[in-house]
């Protein structure tokens, strides 16, 4: 009788057991279930996932070690561990904390991080939820959409709503477009978001139909008359000239000078009218450049010499926007001046139109290596130039304008490098003993994009050079702008006796690289005392992994 009812009762899957409880969200009971359970290898794999997703890192990482005494990680189990360790971060009650785990799950390109991420853009923290909405314009998901969304029509903070309507615009959301047209017609909008949502809702748009367009451009706000300006030059509209003469002669400079800029754009014939607002001026002279340079030149001159500095930095940058079309007026100045930013900013124009390459790039070197004030690349509309920094601390960027100043630096050092001009290695070589390369995984996310093939080409040989510092910030640096797989010996070499946040730094460094040899040591930085090393640890897994 015993027999038969042992007979007739059915035997329970642990493993099955656990997999249920996780399945209907029921982490504690997952891991009760896991406990009572017999050791074999599906119940740990099981009891690991189930500990991934119940936020007790402690326990994870103590069953994880014990895992990996006796067998090798499938990577779906890797991946788990990874996870459970970036939820543990994004709880964290330090934003720092949260920041760098969300960093990592925006690394993942993984359901799992999409999740993280809608999670964030309710972070009490502004900074995270601005990175929240920055790292969603990177994807495409339905959900993350619709979030964005949301909180352009509830978030209040300026520095969030930039970065959320820059998603909206990256992300193409055609739900969002009449939202922000809305928003143009509203009262208190600033110059700054008015443009932010002009180039929001032209990147959206497919196409632009004529009606659509002589509507912008009839409206009585400036900011649809802006974005007629905009979605002309964007979607080539060259049959456009006769909306675009009657903008140019818009009331409001701000309107006439996105005018101009699409003349210039679609190198089309520019009205000579005289401008006396200042900026507009300019951009007139660009535009008039491009099609008679000497003319162009002629207006442009006399900003060259203004009173107000900053007149004088985007006439600058006006001039070197031309391209072959600034000279002989970018000659001239250049061989006439001893402004070391106007020397630099030519000086790279010359280099880039191969005049006089030689003489400019020993200029240019020689202004660099003797400006010792922070430097940066300034960006306004269509107008990029170097300038002396003007940035201040920006919350969750560890030393953020020193990092973008070493980058501009080399940027510029790996432009003179391609000229191969004389001393450029010495001074890359001095720049990488004096100056800490420390660029935190949050900045190099915000600040770098490609790396520039002359730095890497530059930094490269240094990382045979026999000053060990010398050799490890030239391995970051590779890693960060190039994911230099030659860079790996160097950075698991020097981990044991680098500091704690020069550990961060390899750590980065190695899931910037993404190599697979790299696996095993960023697994066993998992078990780091400090929780800032093991995310940076788990974002480097999951980045090799889904590389």
């Amino acid at each position: 009788m015993i027999y038969l009812f042992f007979l007739a009762t059915p035997l329970v899957d642990p493993v099955a057991t656990i997999r249920a409880h996780i399945a209907i969200q029921d982490y504690e009971g997952a891991c009760q279930e896991a406990e009572k359970a017999d050791k074999t290898r599906p119940v740990q794999e099981a009891y690991l996932a189930a500990l991934s997703k119940n936020n007790d890192e402690n326990k994870l990482l103590a069953v994880w070690k014990q895992y990996r005494t006796s067998r090798e990680p499938s990577q779906e189990v890797i991946e788990d561990v990874a996870w459970g360790v970036l939820n543990q971060g994004i709880t964290s009650s330090q934003p720092m904390i949260r920041a760098m785990g969300l960093v990592g799950a925006s690394l993942s390109q993984d359901v799992r991080g999409v999740r993280l991420i809608k999670r964030a853009t309710t972070d009490p923290c502004v900074f995270v939820r601005a990175l929240a909405a920055e790292f969603a314009g990177h994807t495409r998901d339905l959900c993350l959409q619709q979030e964005m969304l949301r909180m352009f029509i509830i978030e209040r903070d300026w520095q969030v709503r930039q970065a959320v309507i820059e998603a909206i615009g990256h992300m193409r959301i055609q739900g969002a477009a009449p939202h922000l047209r809305q928003r143009l017609t509203e009262t208190d909008v600033t110059p700054e978001e008015r443009l932010v949502l002009i180039e929001a809702i032209v990147n959206i748009l497919d196409n632009v139909e004529d009606a659509e367009l002589q509507y912008m451009a009839s409206h009585e706000r400036a900011g649809f008359r802006q974005l007629a300006c905009l979605a002309i030059a964007h979607f080539n509209r060259t049959d456009k000239q006769d909306l675009l003469e009657k903008l140019v002669q818009d009331p409001r400079a701000e309107v006439r000078q996105l005018a101009y800029m699409a003349y210039g754009r679609l190198r089309l014939p520019v009205p000579k009218r005289e401008e006396r607002e200042a900026t507009t001026a300019l951009f007139a002279a660009w535009a008039i450049m491009l099609e008679q340079p000497l003319e162009g030149q002629k207006r442009l001159r006399p900003f060259l010499q203004h009173a107000n500095e900053e007149i004088r930095e985007m006439a600058l940058a006006a001039l070197v926007r031309a391209g072959k079309y600034a000279f002989p007026l970018a000659e001239e100045l250049f061989f006439s001046t001893r402004d070391p930013y106007v020397q630099i900013n030519l000086g790279l124009l010359m280099m880039g139109q191969r005049q006089h390459t030689e003489r400019a790039s020993h200029l240019v070197f020689s202004a660099l290596m003797n400006t010792s004030e922070r430097i940066m690349w300034k960006q306004d509309k269509i107008f990029r130039y170097l300038t002396k920094s003007d940035l201040k601390h920006r919350e969750g960027v560890p030393h953020y304008p020193d990092a973008v100043d070493q980058m501009t630096r080399l940027e510029i050092l790996g432009q003179l490098a391609i000229v191969r001009q004389p001393g450029v290695q010495e001074a890359l070589t001095q720049f990488l003993r004096e100056k800490t390369w420390g660029i935190s995984g949050i900045a190099s996310l915000i600040l770098l994009t490609e790396g520039d093939d002359s730095v890497l080409e530059a930094i490269a040989p240094l990382i045979s050079h026999p000053d060990s510092k010398v050799q490890l910030q030239a391995a970051i640096v590779m890693a960060a702008w190039g994911q230099e797989e030659k860079a790996l010996p160097m950075l698991t070499q020097a981990y044991a006796t680098a500091s704690r946040q020069r550990k961060e730094q390899i750590l980065e460094a190695l899931g910037s690289i993404g190599a697979k040899e790299s696996l095993p040591f960023l697994m066993d930085r998992l078990d780091e005392s400090y929780q800032t090393l093991r995310l940076i640890a788990a974002a480097g897994i999951l980045q090799t992994l889904y590389k």
